[in-house]
């Protein structure tokens, strides 16, 4: 007489890769499963327990990526063993607006200084206390013989810097009365 072996199936439990953007709190972790054999699925009976999954990324880690470790915790099955796959959360840069500033001068004058307005920092942040470094280059082509109108401010990111925010640069005007 001989023996027949059944061996348990692997079961892929796969921690569902995720993204946020900085700033946000997390979104709930989650994982899928890959490999049930005989059309049975998760909460037919086949499964118990839950893994368990973690991430190093927090409300304020800066923008890239971070793994989603994937642990078996309580799941357990009498048909199956598991081949647990992490996954990747990933921290998006958060859009701040940064918009050259309207100016008015009259004729014959020569420009103000051009200065910028930021708006879209997380709660509690500013230039000063973000990462943000350097300033945009804000120039118009107008000058003391600029005649009588309104013209453009034009806006780009000169040395402005960021790990965890993009730049969404709006033009201004500059109105010569």
């Amino acid at each position: 007489n001989g023996a027949f072996e059944i061996r348990k199936a692997i079961l892929k439990v796969k921690a569902t890769d995720l993204a946020k953007t900085y700033g946000e709190q997390n979104p709930n972790l989650a994982y899928s499963f890959e490999g049930f054999k005989n059309n049975e699925q998760a909460g037919s009976g086949v499964l118990s327990g839950a893994p368990v999954l973690n991430t190093q990324a927090v409300t304020l880690s800066d923008a890239g990526t971070y793994p989603i470790t994937i642990d078996s915790g309580s799941l357990s099955a009498a048909n199956y063993a598991f081949e647990l796959v992490n996954g990747t959360m990933t921290v998006n840069k958060k859009k701040l607006t940064v918009t050259a500033n309207s100016e008015t001068k009259k004729y014959g004058q020569s420009n103000p200084l051009f200065t910028a307005s930021y708006a879209g920092f997380i709660t509690g942040q500013d230039k000063q206390t973000s990462d943000v470094t350097g300033d945009p280059s804000i120039t118009s082509n107008t000058d003391e013989k600029t005649g009588v109108g309104t013209y453009a401010i034009t806006i780009d990111t000169g040395s402005l810097k960021s790990t965890n925010y993009s730049f969404d640069l709006i033009q201004g005007n500059i109105s010569i009365t």
